[in-house]
């Protein structure tokens, strides 16, 4: 958020995510990047305690982040990403298309 692409996507991820929980691998392919991206990003919300780690669940490997607070949190944060995003997109002349992929925006 505030001038970091990653933390948009991950915050972006969490309020969009019905059941609260999101996965970074599957995060960074949707997103088209690694998902190394994504670490300083979810340490700094697990330090914030925004989100908490989701303990491992059989034989899934996957380490999976489930956002913390409730609603009242996480609905109007939704709304102020949503609005980031398209100010993001206007001040970069981007459109960003739900795989991350920019697109050139003609003016």
């Amino acid at each position: 958020m505030f001038g970091n692409r990653y933390r948009l996507e991950v915050l972006e991820a969490f309020a969009d995510a019905p059941d609260g929980q999101v996965n970074l691998g599957r995060l960074a392919v949707r997103q088209g990047v690694q998902a190394a991206v994504y670490y300083p990003v979810i340490r700094d919300l697990l330090a914030l305690r925004l989100v908490t780690r989701v303990t491992e669940v059989g034989r899934d490997r996957r380490r999976w982040y489930r956002r913390a607070g409730g609603e009242a949190l996480w609905e109007p944060l939704g709304r102020l990403v949503v609005g980031l995003r398209g100010h993001y997109d206007l001040i970069a002349g981007t459109d960003m298309k739900d795989t991350g992929e920019q697109k050139k925006v003609e003016t």
